[in-house]
């Protein structure tokens, strides 16, 4: 694989581990919301709770 390839892979598994994280905590969230808080936008229809705990995975 290439460089981007694997960059690209890397990616997408922390933020699949990351939403199955939050789903084990019991946040009701979608895939594309996770890859928007995980890029740092602004999402709507989530308390600052459930984005924070979000933030805290992707900390983790």
């Amino acid at each position: 694989m290439s460089l981007e390839e694997n960059i690209f892979l890397a990616k997408r598994n922390i933020i699949d581990n990351i939403y199955k994280g939050a789903r084990l905590e019991g946040i009701s969230v979608t895939f594309p919301q996770i890859y928007a808080i995980f890029n740092e936008a602004s999402v709507s229809n989530l308390k600052v709770d459930d984005i924070v705990t979000i933030n805290n995975l992707k900390h983790a």
